[in-house]
């Protein structure tokens, strides 16, 4: 009984503490977040009906959630709460599909059995060759050789997360194998490295598979729909940038997946090559209606080409072509309408937005087209975007940057002219300064909302 006292006194004592170092951590009234606007731009009276929350921690501990909102006189309010325990907002993965080249891969153990793992299956052999050759307790033991020697065709694998089918190569070397002898890169003129490591009876506790820098350039694009995995495939050579010869064609391939509610695999034999669509295709998403699904290219001329794909039957539904580079560009798709935030600056911030929106018809209009320039971004990487059909208005806002500032900045454009932005400095700026150590799990997160 007297041991159970003693332990809720310290446990009061820590929480006692832990209040106090929270309220020298705030410095003063939790709720005391204010806005300073600045760098004016247009009639802040359009952006009325759109509000920002923000959510912003404090090494873990305490928590900020405040809504602006927008409109002729700007208000915010905010919500506070602390925690004992240490608590940070997660971040949420955009779902993905990547098919690139496998030209690296580690791993390190006691008496690794190298069948256990597919990216060292066509190695196998020779990694137990080496192990005879090394000597025991070797570090570093390196072999360099023609990556012929071992396979005809340059290894591809499949990252994907996020989609309706789980279709991930680390665990199928069936699907590795399919995508490898389907678009066919040839291994020939290309090396590889392995080094390994040994213990004293010379079983294998560090393998190294590497391949030089001149291998072949494979990351393309892809999303998993309407029971099919599409893939924009555009091989080129590293060192020249040039389309490497003697492999599949470039363009979007659909592929059909078997099985997709239990143990998916390819089906090689159907896959086709979408015809009428340009080669040098380097985005490719899904749209959140499911159906559709949207492209970006670079054309031989130098324009941009982008355009929608029906994900059920894989037809081209519509192309479109425009006289700038969209490479870089910032690109949301959502329900019914795809945001195009481009015309970058040496700092990555964008100089122009664009929306196209799906009409009655099935077709894409471009329904907002402004220059942006006058905005004050600073940081792209948090940029959020909201569409309201209903007005044909569009409202673009981030973080004064990213890491370090709760402050934010602002845009609205309406049709083809931007009618209002503004910077708004937090108070809690100051309060950020006090920290020596972020981790990312702490990084200001932004949401838009509109009011009903």
């Amino acid at each position: 009984m007297k041991k159970a006292a003693i332990t809720l006194t310290v446990l009061f004592i820590l929480s006692l503490c832990l209040m106090i170092s929270a309220g020298a951590l705030i410095g003063g009234t939790a709720t005391e977040v204010s806005f300073t606007q600045e760098n004016v731009v247009g009639d802040s009276a359009s952006a009325e009906g759109f509000s920002v929350q923000s959510l912003f921690t404090l090494e873990g501990h305490a928590h900020w959630d405040t809504t602006l909102t927008l409109g002729k006189n700007p208000t915010w309010n905010t919500d506070f709460s602390y925690t004992t325990t240490a608590k940070a907002e997660s971040y949420s993965v955009e779902p993905y599909v990547v098919l690139y080249g496998a030209s690296y891969f580690s791993v390190y153990g006691n008496d690794i059995n190298t069948k256990e793992y597919l990216a060292l299956t066509p190695f196998t052999e020779v990694l137990e060759e080496m192990a005879q050759e090394a000597p025991a307790n070797a570090w570093g033991y390196t072999r360099t050789f023609p990556l012929t020697e071992v396979m005809d065709y340059y290894p591809l694998a499949l990252d994907s997360s996020g989609t309706v089918f789980p279709l991930d190569t680390r665990q199928s070397l069936e699907i590795t194998s399919i995508l490898t002898r389907l678009f066919h890169v040839p291994a020939n003129g290309y090396q590889v490295t392995l080094t390994i490591s040994t213990d004293s009876d010379k079983n294998l506790t560090s393998i190294d598979f590497y391949m030089p820098d001149d291998n072949p350039n494979v990351h393309c694009p892809g999303v998993a729909a309407g029971n099919c995995l599409y893939l924009a495939f555009s091989p080129t050579d590293s060192l020249t940038g040039e389309t490497i010869p003697g492999c599949a064609p470039s363009g979007v391939y659909r592929i059909p997946i078997l099985n997709p509610d239990s143990s998916p695999t390819l089906d090689e034999e159907n896959a086709q090559l979408l015809s009428a669509l340009p080669e040098k295709i380097y985005l490719l998403d899904k749209m959140d209606n499911g159906q559709d699904i949207f492209f970006l290219a670079n054309n031989p001329e130098g324009d941009v080409e982008g355009g929608w794909i029906d994900a059920a039957s894989g037809e081209i539904m519509q192309i479109f072509q425009e006289s700038e580079d969209f490479s870089d560009a910032t690109v949301f798709t959502e329900e019914n309408h795809v945001v195009i935030l481009s015309r970058l600056t040496e700092n990555a911030i964008p100089q122009r937005a664009s929306v196209w929106v799906k009409d009655s018809h099935g077709q894409y209009q471009k329904m907002i087209d402004a220059d942006i320039s006058q905005a004050t971004f600073s940081d792209c990487r948090s940029i959020r975007t909201l569409y309201d059909e209903a007005e044909n208005r569009l409202l673009i806002a981030g973080f004064q940057n990213t890491y370090v500032s709760p402050s934010l900045q602002v845009a609205v454009c309406q049709k083809n002219t931007m009618t209002y932005a503004a910077t708004f400095i937090s108070s809690q700026d100051e309060l950020r300064k006090t920290t020596f150590f972020q981790a990312e799990e702490e990084f200001p997160q932004l949401h838009l909302v509109q009011a009903q």
